[in-house]
């Protein structure tokens, strides 16, 4: 709550920050005495950009092994990779996300979708070609957030050539992985959580 002068006025832009699904209560009052009160449901995330707001990063360099257990410890194959992701909507984001190396063509894309009643849906594919084995991945996801509760699930999808920097490097991850999550907090009590992690890699069974 905060009175403001005549004019254009901005939401959120102080030191207090939304953080998922709210209602917002306007009231005004013009210059003629009379009031106006305003509700509508907003949604903040980290996984939105403003529209017309755009982030990118390039990184080229090698790749750090035996990290935590060497010094000045750096694989030979130089790799570079980039991301981007540009605000179409105040609701809409895309992103990008390229790497290369000698051997490995990596690239895919991306979106995330907001909406006050229904939370966060996110999705992105990766296709990737290292040394003439062709492999793709494809995720899902869904968030919900409120002041005292929040869901989220994770489905993805790995194929067995599927390649990028860190597994060319020789790390793993997981061919097929689901994650469910749920948290409650109350401010007399503390907070509350729960997931279920299931995933699935190479020649291994399933664990959950």
């Amino acid at each position: 709550s905060a009175d403001v002068a005549p004019g254009p006025f901005e939401i959120g832009s102080g030191p207090t920050r939304v953080n998922g699904a709210a209602n917002a209560e306007l009231v005004v009052t013009d210059v003629l005495g009379q009031v106006t009160t305003l509700n509508f449901p907003l949604y903040d995330t980290p996984l939105l950009l403003r529209a017309g707001l755009s982030d990118w990063s390039v990184e080229v360099g090698t790749v750090r092994q035996n990290y935590g257990q060497r010094s000045f410890d750096y694989g030979n194959q130089i790799v570079a990779s980039g991301s981007i992701r540009r605000g179409i909507t105040e609701a809409l984001t895309v992103e990008g996300h390229g790497e290369i190396s000698s051997s490995l063509i990596n690239a895919g894309g991306g979106f995330a979708l907001a909406s006050p009643d229904f939370g966060v849906i996110s999705a992105s594919v990766a296709a990737s070609q290292d040394d003439g084995m062709t492999g793709h991945r494809f995720e899902v996801g869904y968030s919900f957030t409120m002041s005292n509760f929040n869901l989220a699930a994770t489905l993805q999808r790995t194929s067995r050539d599927f390649a990028d920097i860190p597994s060319i490097a020789g790390a793993q991850f997981p061919r097929e992985r689901e994650i469910v999550s749920a948290g409650y907090s109350d401010e007399r009590l503390g907070t509350f959580g729960m997931s279920l992690v299931r995933q699935r890699s190479d020649d291994e069974d399933r664990t959950s």
